[in-house]
């Protein structure tokens, strides 16, 4: 008898614990089930979207810059990103189905590389891909602005397609913008370049304007753009489908 009560004395604590650990668990379940996804905040896998007459490359680099979404858009001939505009509203949507509502009707995907997300034709032109797909054996570059860094690399794709040629460009900055690198990278493509410039600190997006089927002539007017979100939502908020340059 004495050593059931001992037995019965022992676990009524541990029991009462079980259930007090239980209810605890469940008030901090249905709180986070309860909590709402603020506007202009998003949680990990979710975003709230609110896009007013826009076309998909505006709300693409929209919804990049205020959830500071690295983003890669490779540009065709046949644009398709600046056609028509739409409204979009969506609340706590994952990715897929933000995605997926701005490109609608555009014949543009999407995917995402390494933390970037890459909007490109459903076919990729073979001179884009032959520019992004350039490789160096070594990337170098100072500490400044993402596009800073940007011009930096227009140079290294001037370089490979004419090798006998030299390049210079200048990099104006604001004392206040953000500042990014030094950068040291090894055996990487232009692609994974620009998308390691993307995703450094604030974050950015990058753009290449329709290159010509005769690759040689891509130099003749720049078709590569990259922007960090800190210092170019101006730029950014003005972009067009047509390369700047007029080309």
């Amino acid at each position: 008898m004495v050593n059931e009560n001992l037995v019965i004395c022992n676990s009524h604590p541990e029991s009462i614990l079980f259930r007090l650990l239980r209810f605890s668990w469940l008030l901090v379940a249905l709180m986070v089930a309860v909590m709402p996804v603020k506007a202009g905040s998003r949680s990990p896998d979710l975003f709230n979207v609110s896009l007013q007459n826009v076309n998909p490359l505006q709300g693409l680099l929209r919804f990049g810059m205020e959830n500071h979404l690295p983003l890669e858009v490779i540009l065709s001939s046949q644009a398709g990103l600046c056609d028509s505009t739409k409204n979009i509203s969506l609340k706590s949507a994952p990715i897929n189905s933000v995605m997926d509502a701005v490109l609608a009707g555009s014949n543009y995907v999407w995917s995402t590389e390494g933390g970037v997300i890459v909007i490109k034709p459903r076919t990729l032109p073979e001179s884009s891909k032959y520019i992004l797909g350039l490789k160096f054996e070594r990337f170098t570059g100072m500490e400044t602005t993402l596009q800073g860094l940007g011009i930096i690399l227009n140079g290294y794709i001037q370089s490979k397609l004419h090798p006998a040629e030299g390049f210079a460009g200048d990099i104006l900055q604001s004392p206040d913008a953000e500042k990014v690198g030094p950068l040291d990278l090894t055996n990487v493509t232009v692609e994974q370049i620009a998308n390691q410039i993307v995703s450094q600190d604030g974050k950015g997006a990058w753009i290449l304007y329709p290159i010509p089927d005769d690759v040689a002539k891509a130099t003749d007017v720049r078709r590569f753009y990259l922007y960090g979100y800190s210092d170019d939502s101006h730029a950014l908020g003005n972009l067009s489908c047509a390369n700047p340059n007029g080309s």
